[in-house]
């Protein structure tokens, strides 16, 4: 199951968070939660940063940053909601200044 919601823009753009949990969102035995924006020119999704469960263990990957190494997390589907709500701006901040708009 997914869901997507709407953040806070920075810097003119606006900024979304991408839920999806299976077998669902109630009590999920995997998840993912992306933080991305929409590019204008290209109309694609850009994500910017991600917690999963992928390789077998919740993790922050930080999207902007090449070869950036996993930081390992203990966290629920709605606390990483919740943690990249209140960071994103931070980490479209690192984003711009890696990749520009």
């Amino acid at each position: 199951m997914e869901l997507s919601m709407e953040l806070d823009e920075f810097a003119g753009r606006a900024f979304f968070l991408a839920v999806r949990g299976e077998p669902d969102l109630t009590d999920p035995a995997e998840f993912g939660v992306t933080v991305y924006y929409t590019d204008p020119r290209s109309e694609e999704h850009v994500p910017v940063a991600r917690i999963d469960t992928d390789h077998g263990r919740t993790h922050l990957d930080k999207l902007f940053l090449e070869g950036e190494p996993k930081e390992w997390m203990d966290c629920t589907l709605w606390e990483a909601v919740e943690h990249l709500s209140r960071t994103h701006p931070e980490y479209a901040r690192q984003y711009l200044q890696t990749h520009g708009w």
